[in-house]
């Protein structure tokens, strides 16, 4: 199961590269393509014998870059989303585009996008107002907490945030991928280190291995000693990483500090990586030295254990 493929109503196109200079553009012209074109998604599903994508479009992939989306086109995509995923039942899930700093509109989104069109979670941005607000902040509470109560997983997305962007432009993409990694990982510590979890003890978090940075810094502040393998399971903060690709030493790095029963296969399909393909995510989870029952948790067993009842149907 591939837990981070991002698919977009081809109405509303992705303006994450709409400003970008002309070369990266370019280059993105194919993605943008791919992002929209459902028989894309299935067909490279297919080819690589994955069983199920779960398909998300964060709001910042779609918004143009500052913008924020109106709650009318969010609920648009879920809409399309969901009818996409009750098209394909069996190969598709669905998390639902939220924009976590809306207060009671948006917990009310989740609810319509959960309880009424059938989708498996949400998906919001690692940060608002380019990255002045971050998780913890009480206007995302009501989503976070909606969340929690429909006991559905919310995967914390990262965002190009303002001035950290730019000012690492100058190394290339790296510096991109570094400053949407440090915004990631700074909404994930903001929330560990707010009151959040102790209201919400049952809130499950998913950010990607672009977030892991996290993992490192965090334990200054004595902050991973929550989300550990090794916590209490009564007091554990339940947070889980995608593995983002399939490198082998990243992976074993995860498992280490979470446990295997908190990591979960994604490929970041198609920004990330083109395609994704069974035998060789089987071969970099048995690199990372994982078990034969670890191999079986991170593949599948984590997402759809971590997606309910709307996961059986896919399994």
């Amino acid at each position: 199961m591939d837990f981070h493929v991002h698919y977009v109503d081809p109405t509303y196109p992705p303006a994450l590269w709409a400003s970008a200079p002309p070369e990266v553009a370019r280059v993105r012209e194919q993605t943008v393509r791919r992002i929209t074109d459902i028989d894309d998604v299935l067909a490279s599903a297919i080819a690589g014998s994955i069983a199920t994508r779960v398909l998300s479009a964060p709001p910042s992939l779609v918004a143009s870059p500052g913008a924020s989306l109106p709650l009318s086109i969010i609920q648009k995509i879920n809409n399309h989303l969901a009818g996409q995923v009750a098209a394909h039942p069996g190969r598709l899930l669905g998390l639902a585009t939220i924009d976590a700093w809306q207060g009671e509109e948006s917990a009310a989104e989740v609810r319509r996008a959960v309880v009424e069109l059938g989708l498996s979670g949400v998906v919001v941005d690692a940060a608002a107002d380019g990255g002045d607000r971050l998780l913890d902040d009480p206007a995302a509470f009501p989503a976070l907490r909606a969340a929690a109560d429909l006991d559905v997983p919310v995967f914390v997305h990262p965002i190009n945030p303002r001035g950290f962007t730019e000012q690492l432009e100058s190394i290339g993409r790296v510096g991109t991928l570094l400053a949407r990694g440090a915004i990631d990982a700074a909404s994930l510590l903001a929330l560990l280190g707010s009151t959040v979890y102790d209201k919400l003890p049952q809130l499950r978090i998913v950010i990607p291995l672009i977030g892991a940075p996290a993992l490192l810094l965090g334990t200054f502040a004595g902050l991973i000693e929550q989300i550990s393998r090794r916590a209490p399971q009564q007091a554990r903060r339940h947070v889980y990483l995608d593995t983002m690709g399939f490198d082998p030493t990243s992976i074993r790095y995860l498992v280490d500090v979470v446990g295997t029963d908190h990591v979960l296969v994604g490929s970041d399909s198609p920004i990330v990586a083109e395609s994704i393909d069974r035998d060789g995510v089987l071969a970099a989870l048995a690199a990372a030295g994982l078990d034969d029952a670890g191999v079986a948790a991170v593949a599948g067993g984590n997402a759809r254990r971590l997606l309910g009842a709307r996961a059986a149907v896919a399994g």
